[in-house]
């Protein structure tokens, strides 16, 4: 754990808490690092929902599976990002979705459930803790709200100019990169690959946009 403490003090989660704390912050949190190789399932759906992740390098993918197997990426996280801190502030039990490493990457895996049932703080800076952990909540609903915004859209191309105009608006510019490749941004749009590819093709054709593999100009 020591020699990624260095990572670990930048990561928001644990912004405000002073790095000679941080050891015994970890600890109260039964916290551990598991580092995993591409395509290895951190969790699946259905197991107990009672521990949380962080990225510190590397980057996971949220999945669900359909009846048919057919998978949806809900998210890709990369260093700094959680997953399933909401579940535990809920009385849910159990994962509804797969953590899967897009690329080897380093989790930190820490109790979250337990700190949130407790009446009182039991580690020093739990406040600070908390109160990050509240904002990094606050902050995924605006983005849940994006997603569910971008799925109502009806057509392929909606959807892709719906992504590609937000990507835009958070890049500060008309020219930026996506961190998905092609099958990860059809999965996350929720199309066919094959519809999607030509839907783009059409759009770099009719001079809407230029692309080079994950780059994209909006013109």
């Amino acid at each position: 754990m020591e020699k990624y403490l260095n990572i670990i003090e930048k990561m928001p989660l644990f912004f405000g808490i002073p790095r000679e704390k941080l050891s015994n912050v970890l600890s109260s949190l039964n916290a551990r690092v598991e580092v995993c190789e591409k395509g290895k399932t951190v969790f699946r759906e259905g197991d107990e929902a009672s521990l949380a992740g962080i990225v510190l390098w590397g980057s996971v993918q949220i999945l669900e599976e359909d009846y048919y197997g057919n998978r949806n990426l809900i998210s890709l996280l990369s260093s700094g990002q959680l997953f399933g801190e909401a579940l535990c502030c809920t009385e849910a039990e159990n994962y509804p979705f797969y953590i899967v490493a897009a690329e080897k990457s380093a989790i930190l895996l820490f109790e979250c459930k337990s700190v949130m049932s407790n009446s009182c703080c039991p580690f020093d800076y739990c406040d600070q803790f908390m109160r990050n952990l509240l904002q990094i909540i606050s902050q995924k609903s605006l983005l849940l709200r994006h997603k569910i915004t971008l799925l109502s859209k009806r057509t392929t191309r909606e959807k892709i100019m719906e992504f590609l105009l937000a990507e835009s608006k958070r890049a500060g510019n008309n020219e930026f990169n996506i961190s998905y490749d092609r099958q990860q941004l059809a999965d996350f749009l929720g199309v066919d690959r094959s519809a999607m590819s030509a839907e783009i093709s059409k759009l770099r054709k009719s001079g809407t946009i230029e692309v080079h593999k994950n780059h994209f100009k909006i013109l």
